[in-house]
């Protein structure tokens, strides 16, 4: 049985292999994959999870999501991708927002809708 750190560290060192630049490379994650799967290391399910982990957080920071109820102007796309370092961004149009927007990058949520605000304010109505 090999020890949870020494499997941590080999899902770290997988991660870190994982990166172009400053983004995860898909190449480089299967050439990972694909050498795990040669090696079959003893805790290799557990390698996986670790590693899939670490991939998802940076993924998700790689990507911003914009919920609007219509399409920012595109100036508004390049301010934001360049302001958080991000590579992508997604729009999710919802009607059911009637103003503003929600902004997520990672696990960094910006929500400033008409109801995120109308909650908030009966929140601190209430103490």
């Amino acid at each position: 049985m090999i020890a949870r750190k020494k499997l941590q560290k080999i899902a770290k060192t997988m991660y870190k292999n994982s990166f172009s630049g400053s983004y995860i490379d898909p190449k480089k994650v299967s050439r990972n994959l694909s050498i795990i799967a040669k090696e079959k290391p003893q805790g290799a399910t557990k390698i996986l999870t670790l590693y899939k982990q670490l991939v998802q957080r940076a993924l998700s920071q790689e990507e911003i999501i914009v919920e609007t109820p219509q399409k920012l102007a595109s100036a508004s796309e390049k301010d934001l991708l360049k302001r958080t370092g991000a590579k992508k961004l997604v729009y999710k149009l919802n009607p059911d927002l009637v103003f503003g927007a929600k902004i997520t990058n990672g696990d960094w949520i910006w929500d400033q809708t008409l109801d995120a605000r109308l909650k908030q304010s009966t929140i601190i109505g209430n103490r």
